[in-house]
């Protein structure tokens, strides 16, 4: 394991920061919150120009060939931002279904659009009732002539709205909650037969349920094996998760130092707060849950084994659960009500870690995950 920072990952973390400290203050995103799918075009095309879009990608496909701590440096500073534009969505997570489960002929279709910024995708993996699992998929996939026709529903899709085309779970064989028989397809957003019914979530980001009625699809929209879609949607949300892990680094991260700038100038009994010892006690206290945090995030993003890196995953998924959570909401309890205001940009970062913490599964969930066998886990949303 090399959790060593390169010269490469530093530009990258340092090109992002800039980013986001001159071009995404709170308006700023209020105003991507406010487009059509949560997404400005010229914010995604400079995506496009700064190569992050490539990132995740080989660079037979057009693009960067960055690894999983890359990613992670990337989204820590996305965090820092509260960027909501759909990245994780489309790039990590319908991006990484692709090149994993893809035939060379499917990335070589839509690994290229997706890294230039002319395509966006978006993932339905989960449906109501089922708990979060993965393997709990009651959509239908019934073979036609020519392809498949596909029933059923998906709940909260990211970055569902303003999407081109969407990667979905369906059974083609077996019961509800089999872990085999899953296929996944790829379609056109604008299918007949698919309605989606779009909602912003607490943290400003987009989705949608999307319905899908005797939707028509050939036989070239399935995405890898036929009946055998899970693992491919296992590995896509693992990949996810661990993005997630280092934008709640950023999250926190700015999160404890407004907290600092605050008791520094906020003034009680003719001093400022940070000279009371308790409070200076309580800081120290986020700092430490900030640390070890990023800890768990460079040892899951550094892990090459692909078992000891979902537990890993997890590990890093239920610090923030627990130790994570109680430092954010120290945050707000340090600050008082002013904290929680909506003009003040702190509780926004609040909403953002509270999300990431319900994302892919909980703390509860990613505990019994790492007590199992990784191979047998399943994820939650």
């Amino acid at each position: 394991m090399n959790t060593m920072i390169t010269d490469e990952q530093t530009l990258l973390h340092d090109t992002a920061l800039r980013f986001v400290r001159e071009q995404y203050g709170l308006r700023d995103r209020q105003a991507s919150i406010d487009s059509p799918g949560g997404c400005r075009p010229a914010i995604w095309h400079q995506f496009t120009e700064l190569g992050w879009l490539g990132l995740p990608f080989p660079a037979r496909h057009g693009g960067f060939d960055g690894t999983p701590l890359d990613v992670l440096h990337l989204m820590q500073a996305f965090g820092r931002g509260l960027v909501v534009e759909p990245y994780l969505s489309s790039v990590i997570l319908s991006g990484g279904v692709i090149l994993s489960g893809g035939s060379e002929g499917q990335k070589e279709r839509y690994l290229p659009p997706l890294i230039s910024g002319g395509f966006r995708l978006a993932s339905g993996f989960h449906e109501e009732g089922s708990g979060g699992s993965t393997a709990h998929v009651s959509t239908t996939a019934r073979p036609t002539q020519d392809g498949y026709c596909l029933d059923g529903q998906k709940s909260v899709v990211l970055g569902a709205t303003g999407t081109d085309a969407l990667i979905v779970s369906a059974r083609t064989q077996g019961n509800t909650r089999d872990d085999g028989g899953i296929s996944l397809f790829l379609l056109d957003a604008r299918t007949q037969g698919v309605t989606l019914r779009p909602y912003i979530l607490i943290d400003g980001r987009h989705a949608a349920d999307v319905t899908l009625r005797n939707v028509r699809v050939p036989n070239d929209a399935i995405l890898g094996p036929v009946g055998q879609g899970k693992a491919l949607v296992e590995q896509a949300i693992d990949d996810a998760t661990l993005a997630c892990v280092g934008e709640a680094v950023g999250v926190l991260e700015r999160a404890l130092e407004m907290t600092i700038d605050y008791l520094k100038t906020r003034q009680q009994f003719g001093q400022p707060l940070s000279a009371f010892q308790v409070l200076k006690h309580r800081v120290v206290d986020i700092y430490i849950a900030l640390e070890e945090l990023r800890s768990l995030a460079l040892s899951a993003a550094s892990e090459r084994d692909p078992l000891e890196r979902s537990k890993a995953i997890s590990a890093a998924k239920v610090h923030i659960g627990e130790g994570g959570t109680r430092a954010i909401l120290d945050t707000i309890q340090l600050h008082g009500a002013i904290g929680m205001t909506e003009d003040y940009a702190l509780g926004h970062y609040v909403r953002r870690f509270t999300a990431i913490d319900r994302l892919f599964g909980g703390a509860a969930e990613h505990l019994t995950r790492y007590r199992r066998s990784p191979g047998d886990a399943g994820h939650a949303a």
